[in-house]
């Protein structure tokens, strides 16, 4: 498992999320459509997530994206942070331009990133 903010941090965070929700690997895995396997080279921090999967992780836990990258791994709250108009206006130029997965996570992103500055 690798140090910082890499896959190490992001398999810390996964690997206490999916503890704290009493799930499997395999049941997650299904959950959010991949392989048992890749969850687990991500959960061991051999590999990291996609973009794809990690918006997957991000929704099905109800975290943004960013909570796998931090250095302390405090549990969430249980109520997911209101989303901000502003992030998906700031996007809007892309509409058309990349399919909508991409989209939402640019604009998750867009949040968590200003979130972090303050």
């Amino acid at each position: 498992m690798s140090d910082g903010n890499g896959s190490g941090a992001v398999a810390r965070c996964l690997r206490r999320l999916r503890e704290s929700h009493s799930l499997g690997c395999g049941e997650l895995a299904v959950r959010i459509g991949v392989t048992p396997e890749g969850l687990h080279a991500i959960e061991t921090g051999a590999v990291r997530p996609s973009a794809a999967v990690l918006l997957r992780l991000s929704e099905f836990f109800a975290v943004e994206p960013a909570y796998f990258f931090g250095p302390a791994v405090p549990l969430p709250d249980a109520v997911r942070p209101e989303r901000t108009a502003g992030a998906a206006e700031e996007l809007e130029h892309l509409d058309g331009l990349v399919d909508r997965e991409t989209l939402r996570l640019l604009a998750s992103l867009s949040r968590s990133a200003r979130k972090l500055k303050g």
